[in-house]
């Protein structure tokens, strides 16, 4: 049997009684797809999913062809999609999370990788100074997998560098690495 395949990721959104797609910030377009596999020299059709997961905002959706694929065993690929959020000077930037498995594909969660607060934040803070607007802060991180309890799920570690905000008032701590353990859920 043959691990090749094809997949056609499309965007399934609601449109406007304009026949728009709506482009408001919690407008979230599905994810589908229809996946091809090779078998016998010839591609059949695996699966056809309208709806695997809502992914993007402002009724755009991640552009899935710069996504990272992540093979674990045959059979066993996520593929990492990057989406961002934000608004009032803070950005995040996710890696939603897909996983291919007995010919579907299906939506794992997400995992925050990178962030920052330089829109709005205070860029020279005196000391000792309440900060109106909060100090500025910034991280990036970069996404792996390690072994876990679960050989189909592994974990996903997030290593961080650079700054967030802690938990107290003006607090800025090291962003650090993250470990992300699939629950089931």
């Amino acid at each position: 049997e043959s691990n090749q395949v094809y997949v056609v990721f499309v965007k399934v959104q609601t449109l406007d009684e304009k026949g728009q797609p709506e482009d408001y910030h919690t407008a979230v377009p599905m994810i589908g797809a229809v996946t091809y596999k090779l078998v016998s020299g010839q591609w059949q059709l695996a699966s056809k999913q309208k709806e695997i997961a809502a992914l993007g905002n402002w009724g755009k959706a991640p552009n899935v062809d710069h996504g990272n694929l992540m093979t674990l065993s045959p059979g066993n690929t996520f593929l990492l999609i990057e989406t961002t959020d934000g608004g009032q000077g803070y950005t995040y930037v996710y890696n939603d999370i897909l996983a291919y498995e007995l010919d579907k594909w299906s939506f794992l969660g997400s995992v925050e990788v990178s962030g920052e607060y330089s829109g709005t934040c205070d860029h020279s803070p005196k000391s000792n100074q309440n900060f109106d607007f909060g100090r500025c802060w910034s991280y990036s991180g970069t996404v792996s997998a390690s072994e876990s309890k679960d050989p189909r799920r592994p974990d996903i570690v997030v290593k961080r560098t650079g700054t967030k905000s802690g938990e107290k008032s003006g607090e800025i701590v090291a962003a650090g690495t993250v470990t992300y353990v699939f629950d089931g859920k």
